[in-house]
């Protein structure tokens, strides 16, 4: 028989049917399965089967009472899952005592990794002087395009015979013809160079500058701050830190 006995919960069908399964730990097999889960059943296998010395356990009390019934002289231990679990729970009390000096130990890290850096990232416009040249020059292709479907138009030229000429659809043939001509630059709009993260860099560059970098986190703490765009923005927004 076994000198050390592992016992936990077995599910026959799960959510509706459980028993209990005892593994050999020096073999690392299962040596039986029990019906139930119930205390007097685990009591009476281990009184058929004496010769057991260390148990191991969830917390689980009827697991406990089983086993004290059943081997009285067994050691008890709980099993690897639970004494990390027990040994989070118990550090989590005793952090939260100090809950105020690692505040303070977390705010001196951060300045450490800041002042560390080789420069600090600085906020950057969200629409840059290269991103309006291309807006532009887009822009320019379409007065040119639209100046030609007019002029092949004016020739008796067909819709479809235009479209191959130009390179565009039928479609934008039919729009170009339909809108008057295009003025010289394009209008600004009011809101070109402003994204919906621009509010909330000063607190990101923060956050960056002191060692927070990885984007679903940060899409996170934004949120709480009432942040409501999307993660592409804020992943698009931290391609351009991480080149600084």
């Amino acid at each position: 028989m076994p000198k050390l006995l592992g016992v936990d919960d077995f599910a026959f069908r799960k959510g509706r049917q459980y028993g209990t399964i005892l593994v050999d730990f020096e073999q690392h097999q299962p040596i039986a399965l029990l019906a139930d889960r119930k205390a007097e059943i685990l009591t009476e296998w281990l009184v058929h089967h004496p010769g057991v010395e260390v148990l191991s356990r969830d917390r689980s009390k009827v697991y406990r009472s089983g086993m004290s019934q059943g081997a009285p002289n067994a050691m008890q231990v709980a099993d690897r899952f639970h004494l990390v679990q027990n040994l989070a729970e118990t550090l989590e009390k005793v952090l939260i005592g100090y809950s105020a000096d690692l505040k303070v130990i977390e705010q001196q890290q951060r300045s450490l990794a800041t002042a560390s850096e080789a420069a600090t990232v600085r906020a950057k416009p969200t629409a840059t002087a290269k991103a309006q040249a291309q807006t532009q020059a887009t822009y320019e292709q379409r007065i040119e395009q639209q100046q030609q479907v007019k002029r092949l138009h004016q020739q008796q030229w067909s819709h479809i015979a235009i479209a191959q000429e130009v390179g565009v659809s039928v479609r934008t043939v039919q729009r170009y013809l339909a809108l008057p001509n295009l003025p010289a630059t394009l209008p600004r709009r009011k809101s070109f160079g402003r994204s919906v993260l621009d509010p909330y860099k000063q607190l990101l560059l923060e956050w960056w500058n002191g060692g927070i970098r990885q984007p679903k986190l940060l899409l996170i703490l934004l949120q709480q701050q009432g942040y409501n765009g999307s993660e592409r923005t804020l992943t698009r927004y931290i391609g351009q830190l991480r080149s600084s």
